[in-house]
């Protein structure tokens, strides 16, 4: 974390309070954030580091929330449950 980002989340910062100031959340790892590993669920992107944010990410990153954590999703996005080679079966059979 920024020394900026920092100390906005510990209330120091400059400017009104944002939206969603502090409150942790999941984001889902089809959903890239720069610099963040980027897998798409995938063996194949195993290694892959995202270059740019979505927009999607990136509005809640500036509303605030700190991502407490990657959530995972079937490769590429292609089922309604997640079963990938990468992290195996995560919703009940």
């Amino acid at each position: 974390m920024t020394g900026r980002r920092q100390r906005r989340y510990l209330g120091k910062g400059d400017g009104p309070v944002r939206e969603l100031e502090g409150i942790p959340i999941g984001i889902k790892e089809d959903e890239p954030i720069a610099g963040e590993p980027w897998t798409q669920g995938s063996l194949l992107l195993k290694d892959e580091i995202a270059d740019a944010s979505s927009p999607m990410a990136e509005r809640i990153l500036n509303a605030g929330a700190v991502v407490h954590a990657r959530t995972t999703s079937a490769e590429f996005s292609s089922a309604p449950f997640t079963r990938s080679r990468l992290w195996c079966m995560t919703a009940p059979k």
